[in-house]
């Protein structure tokens, strides 16, 4: 059973009565903020719940909100570190993309609204093929010179389409790298490239990782939450 609550300050509240719940819980997410209460449980103490939790609550909504922008951001928006993204509408019937002299040209049917959500969709995944050659081109530079700078060795390198993660790095010495990253300003990815030749010495982040990180990057722990604000563009690719 659902019904809807409105809330003096956090506005419509849907509450659901769940005969699984074994406890009072708020969840925060694109659809706003749902209520989950076991059966038999007054309603009057699921709302004095919410209003324990107000704040925590408020700080969701504004992360679900900021997120809901990032990922209706026009992909003209996007600032490549390899090249620019320039759209034109022609008189063709599809759509075509071209990669010539750092610059990505994205030629599409004059009627076609390429505002839409689903037309923005359509040119990310087309997209997609530019963005992993250019990173793997790219990164595989970085990341040898990074190395070399720091006296690292590394095994093989990889470039992923990853959801959420912007690196990693095996027992085996093996790194993997975001293709996203080519999105980011060039100190935060060479920060990442960073964090995970570090991994090739110290697995955990013990302190004795984190030692190793500064004296590589001494602005690491200001990159570390800076590059968080950018988590977006994995999920702006894959949003499908």
């Amino acid at each position: 059973m659902t019904q809807t609550y409105i809330h003096k300050d956090l506005g419509k509240i849907l509450i659901y009565y769940s005969p699984k719940a074994r406890s009072i819980r708020v969840q925060v997410g694109d659809n706003g903020i749902k209520l989950i209460i076991p059966l038999g449980v007054n309603i009057d103490k699921g709302l004095h719940f919410v209003n324990a939790k107000q704040d925590w609550i408020e700080k969701a909504l504004k992360r679900t909100e900021q997120k809901k922008r990032h990922v209706s951001i026009h992909i003209t928006e996007l600032n490549s570190q390899t090249f620019s993204i320039l759209t034109k509408a022609c008189e063709r019937t599809n759509i075509s993309f071209r990669l010539h002299e750092k610059i990505l040209t994205i030629e599409h049917p004059i009627s076609l609204d390429i505002t839409q959500a689903k037309y923005q969709q359509i040119l990310l995944d087309g997209m997609e093929k530019f963005v992993v050659s250019e990173a793997k081109k790219h990164f595989s530079q970085r990341l040898a010179y990074l190395a070399n700078k720091g006296g690292f060795t590394y095994n093989e390198f990889r470039i992923q389409r990853s959801k959420t993660r912007w690196g990693s790095c095996s027992s085996k010495k093996n790194i993997n790298l975001c293709a996203y990253l080519l999105f980011v300003p060039a100190y935060l990815s060479d920060y990442v490239i960073i964090h995970e030749l570090c991994h090739t010495k110290e697995m955990n982040h013990g302190n004795t990782f984190w030692n190793l990180v500064a004296s590589q990057e001494p602005n690491y722990i200001t990159y570390r939450k800076e590059i968080k604000q950018y988590a977006f563009l994995m999920q702006l690719f894959n949003r499908k």
